[in-house]
C-alpha cells in the first residue's frame, strides 16, 4: 500500500513538474527503489525465498545511497515530501528489522537448545524427564508435545503400573526427575525391559487416559541392585520421547 501511494504521487509530480527536466540522482534512486519493491512483491508471491532475500539486500543498499550518499541540497523542493516520507519509512523498517532480528535470535536459541537435546539423545541415548503427580494422577511433563498439538494432557497420564513405579521412584512424593538411557551405564538405579505390546482398554477408560491403539508392557527387572518383577505399561508417547520407537530396555536413575 505504501509503495502504491508513493508510486502514484511520484509519477504525478514527475508528470506535472519534471516532465522536461533531467532526472536528479535522488529521482533515479527512487525509481530504482520502486522497481525493487515491485520485484520483491513478485518474488514473494512466487515463494522464491532466496531471490526475495537478495532483493531485500538491494533495497537496503538503495536506502543507504539515498540517505547517506546523496546531498540533501540537490533534491528538488517538489521532492522533499517524498524524501521525508521515505526517511520515515526507512526508520520504521529499520526498527522492525531490529525487533525481528531480536525475536529471530531468541527463537534460534530455543531451537538450538532443542536441537542440541535431540542430537545428544541421538549420540548418547540419554534424556532427563520430569514427572508430576496432580490430584493423585501421575503425568510426564512434556510441554512441547502439547504446544505442537500432538495430543492432550490425558495422553501424558502414567497408569497401569507406571504410576506405582513412580511412587517408588519419588518415595511417595508428588514430583520426580529421572535420568533415562537406552544404553547401560555404571551406577544405574533401575532397568525396565519390554515384555510385549498390548494394553488394558478397560483400565485406560476407567482412569481417563486418552484413547490409544496400542502400548507396551515393561518389567522392572532390576531395582536398587536386586531383581524385580513389577510390570508397568507405557503409552505411545514413549515413542515421541525416544525418537520414534519403544526401546527394548531403559536404564534410569532418580536425579536429586
Amino acid at each position: 500500500m505504501f509503495v502504491n501511494l508513493i508510486t502514484s504521487k511520484y509519477n504525478y509530480e514527475m508528470d506535472k513538474e519534471t516532465k522536461f527536466k533531467e532526472e536528479t540522482p535522488f529521482e533515479k534512486e527512487v525509481q530504482r527503489l520502486l522497481q525493487q519493491y515491485i520485484n520483491l512483491e513478485s518474488t514473494a508471491l512466487s515463494n522464491n525465498t532466496n531471490e526475495s532475500l537478495r532483493i531485500i539486500q538491494q533495497i537496503d543498499k538503495t536506502y543507504d545511497t539515498i540517505f547517506r550518499d546523496l546531498h540533501f541540497h540537490e533534491i528538488r523542493e517538489s521532492d522533499l515530501w517524498l524524501y521525508n516520507n521515505l526517511k520515515h519509512a526507512h526508520k520504521a523498517r529499520t526498527g522492525m528489522n531490529h525487533t525481528f532480528n531480536h525475536l529471530t535470535d531468541k527463537l534460534m536459541d530455543e531451537l538450538n537448545e532443542e536441537k542440541r537435546e535431540i542430537e545428544r539423545f541421538k549420540r548418547e541415548g540419554t534424556k532427563t524427564l520430569l514427572f508430576n503427580k496432580e490430584s493423585g494422577i501421575w503425568f510426564i511433563d512434556l510441554p512441547d508435545f502439547l504446544e505442537m498439538g500432538l495430543g492432550t494432557k490425558a495422553d501424558l497420564m502414567m497408569v497401569d503400573g507406571a504410576d506405582t513405579f513412580l511412587d517408588k521412584l519419588s518415595k511417595n512424593t508428588n514430583s520426580v526427575k529421572v535420568f533415562v538411557s537406552v544404553h547401560r551405564y555404571d551406577g544405574f538405579e533401575a532397568r525396565i525391559s519390554m515384555i510385549n505390546k498390548g494394553m488394558n482398554t478397560d483400565l485406560l477408560v476407567q482412569k481417563g487416559h486418552a484413547p490409544v491403539d496400542y502400548g507396551a508392557y515393561y518389567k522392572l527387572d532390576v531395582f536398587n541392585g536386586a531383581q524385580g518383577d513389577h510390570v508397568l505399561w507405557l503409552c505411545p508417547v514413549t515413542e515421541y520421547v525416544f525418537g520414534g520407537s519403544y526401546p527394548k530396555m531403559i536404564w534410569l536413575n532418580v536425579m536429586e
